[in-house]
C-alpha cells in the first residue's frame, strides 16, 4: 500500500503554524478584504507586528502581576477567583472587603486598615504585617502575623497559628460558604471537618499579659457587608457554614454525650470520604443532633497510629487490616438519650460507628486534649 505522501506534505507540522494567532482585518488589508500590493506591499513589510501565538498570549496573562496584587485600594469590593494555586499580595488597602475565592500558594497582606479579608483554601501560608482593625476569614495550612493591633481573625488552620510583635488579635471559630470551596478543600487536601485553634504560639508575650484570646463565639459581620457578600454567593452564617464545627452548649440537661467514628473505606478517595461523612453529619444536624467536638485525623497522619487494632476492632466490629492507613473523623456529639436510636438508624448510622463507653475518655485525651 502506497505511503499517503501527499496527506502528509499537505498538513499543518511546526508548532508555529498549528498555534499562528489569525491576523485582524486591519493587519489583514486594512479591513477592505483586498491584499495591498506594489508600494503599499512594500511599506507593510517594513511595518508588519511580530507574529502573535496562542502561548504567548496566556502566558502573558499568568505572568501579569496586576493579577496577582491588590493594592491601593480604598473602598468597595474586590474579588479575586483566578489565581490557580498562584501567590497574592494585598498591600496599602483601607476599608475595603477582599474576597479570595480560589486555591492560593500563599497570601502576604501588609500595611491594611479597617478590611475585612475573605481567604479561601490557601496551600501555603497567610501571613498578615503592619495591619490594624481588620477582619480575617480564612482557612489554610498555616497562618502567621506581625506587627499587627485589633485584629479579629475566624480561622481554620492545619498548623498552630503564630503572631509576633501584635496585641489584641482574637481568634474564633470560621464560618464560611461559596461555590466550590468543598473542590478547593479537597485540591489543598483538607476537610469540612474543622476545629478551631486550640492553641496560639505567640514570639514575643508581654509580661503580666496576653497578646490574644480564642474566642468561642462566630465572628460577625455588619448587616451591609453581609448583604454584598450574599450577592456575590458568600455567606460567613453558621447556618450556612460548610465547616462542621463545635458547637457551645449552654443547657445540657437531659442530653448524653456519645462518640462517633468514621474511617476511610479500602480503594476511596478522600474526597469521597469527606463527602459522604459530610452528608450525614449535616442529616443528622438538621435533625437536632449537637456536635461538642470534631476531630479529622489531626494529631495523627492516620488510623493506624491513633487507634490500636483491638480498639479498632472493637468500635468497626470487623476485623483490621495489618497495613492499614486511613484517613478517619472523630465526633462527639450530645443527643437526648430516648433519641440515639433515631440518629443511628438514619445516614449517621451508616457511616459512622458509636465507640464503646470504654474507648471515649481515652479518645476524647487523645483527639480532643
Amino acid at each position: 500500500m502506497p505511503f499517503p505522501f501527499n496527506c502528509c506534505c499537505t498538513a499543518k507540522s511546526t508548532r508555529s503554524e498549528l498555534y499562528h494567532a489569525a491576523p485582524d482585518e486591519d493587519e489583514a488589508g486594512g479591513g477592505n478584504g483586498k491584499t495591498p500590493t506594489g508600494i503599499q506591499l512594500s511599506s507593510l513589510a517594513t511595518t508588519t507586528t511580530p507574529p502573535k501565538y496562542s502561548w504567548d498570549v496566556r502566558r502573558a496573562e499568568e505572568t501579569d502581576p496586576s493579577r496577582y496584587r491588590v493594592q491601593n485600594v480604598d473602598g468597595g469590593f474586590v474579588l479575586k477567583n483566578d489565581l490557580n494555586g498562584q501567590q497574592l499580595v494585598i498591600d496599602n488597602c483601607k476599608r475595603a472587603v477582599i474576597a479570595v475565592l480560589d486555591v492560593t500558594g500563599s497570601v502576604m497582606v501588609d500595611d491594611c486598615l479597617d478590611c475585612t479579608l475573605i481567604v479561601g483554601p490557601c496551600n501555603g501560608s497567610v501571613f498578615i504585617r503592619g495591619s490594624s482593625n481588620c477582619k480575617v476569614f480564612y482557612v489554610g495550612q498555616q497562618f502567621r502575623m506581625r506587627d499587627c493591633r485589633e485584629i479579629d481573625i475566624a480561622i481554620y488552620c492545619r498548623t498552630q497559628p503564630i503572631i509576633e510583635s501584635s496585641a489584641k488579635i482574637r481568634f474564633y471559630p470560621l464560618n464560611l460558604f461559596y461555590p466550590n470551596l468543598h473542590e478547593h478543600l479537597s485540591t489543598i487536601g483538607m476537610s469540612a471537618f474543622g476545629s478551631p485553634p486550640r492553641s496560639i504560639h505567640d514570639y514575643t508575650p508581654s509580661p503580666g499579659m496576653r497578646n490574644y484570646s480564642i474566642v468561642d463565639d462566630e465572628l460577625r459581620m455588619d448587616l451591609a457587608s453581609s448583604r454584598e457578600l450574599r450577592a456575590s454567593g458568600i455567606s460567613l452564617e453558621h447556618n450556612d457554614s460548610v465547616f462542621i464545627q463545635k458547637e457551645y452548649i449552654e443547657n445540657t440537661e437531659n442530653l448524653v454525650n456519645v462518640m462517633l467514628l468514621a474511617v476511610q473505606r479500602s480503594g476511596e478517595s478522600a474526597p469521597d470520604f469527606y463527602d459522604r461523612c459530610y452528608k450525614a453529619c449535616n442529616e443528622a444536624h438538621q435533625k437536632g443532633m449537637k456536635v461538642v467536638n470534631v476531630c479529622d485525623n489531626m494529631p495523627f497522619s492516620d488510623v493506624s497510629e491513633a487507634l490500636t487494632d483491638e480498639e479498632l476492632g472493637d468500635i468497626l466490629k470487623e476485623e483490621i487490616p495489618a497495613d492499614i492507613r486511613s484517613k478517619m473523623i472523630v465526633l462527639e456529639v450530645m443527643v437526648p438519650p430516648t433519641e440515639i436510636s433515631k440518629y443511628m438508624e438514619g445516614p449517621m448510622g451508616e457511616e459512622f460507628n458509636k465507640v464503646p463507653l470504654k474507648y471515649q475518655t481515652v479518645l476524647r485525651d487523645r483527639f480532643f486534649s
